[in-house]
């Protein structure tokens, strides 16, 4: 295996045997299910009334999903950053960011794993936010090709995400780093 999937595998197993992680897929359940079982049944209503001819005429997507998707997109934007942060601070934390800064690992290989762990970690949720979708499918039809496309579109926004929340750690490193050391003049 190499350095990097050691890495991964390392900051996987720390992540997910914390309950750091089960509290924020149980908030995001927490939050999600009301509101996409809200947006749900008011879709349902509008549908009774637009097959009885008095309204506009409303997808599943057009209703409900593109509501979900907005609220996940909303709720990772903050969850990401705390996600990235402690990737990094665990190693403080632990005391093992100077060992892991002098093992004969290049800092690529590092941001690398991290970032890949902090992707690995989002998409978990966003696995769990598929499920609403999932469920859904059991009560009637669903176009999957926007559903997945939504989806895939969030991977692709967290990615990003991740890749800003790690360089606002390493700037503000730097820039706590040159502060702490020009306070000792």
């Amino acid at each position: 295996m190499s350095v990097v999937g050691v890495l991964i595998k390392r900051d996987l197993k720390s992540f997910f045997l914390s309950p750091q992680f089960y509290l924020i897929a149980f908030i995001c359940t927490l939050l999600w299910s009301p509101i996409y079982i809200y947006s749900f049944g008011l879709f349902l209503t509008q549908l009774v009334s637009v097959m009885g001819g008095d309204g506009e005429y409303m997808t599943y997507q057009s209703r409900v999903l593109s509501e979900f998707v907005a609220l996940i997109n909303f709720m990772l934007l903050i969850l990401v950053n705390s996600v990235t942060m402690r990737l990094l601070s665990e190693e403080k934390r632990n005391h093992t960011y100077p060992l892991l800064m002098t093992s004969p690992i290049s800092s690529w290989q590092i941001v690398i794993a991290k970032y890949l762990t902090g992707l690995i970690v989002v998409s978990t949720l966003i696995g769990i936010a598929f499920l609403y979708p999932l469920t859904t499918a059991f009560l009637g039809r669903v176009e999957w090709p926007p559903v997945f496309c939504s989806f895939v579109g969030l991977i692709f926004f967290c990615s990003s995400l991740c890749f800003c929340g790690f360089n606002g750690v390493v700037y503000y490193k730097v820039s706590f780093d040159v502060i702490y050391s020009c306070s000792d003049f």
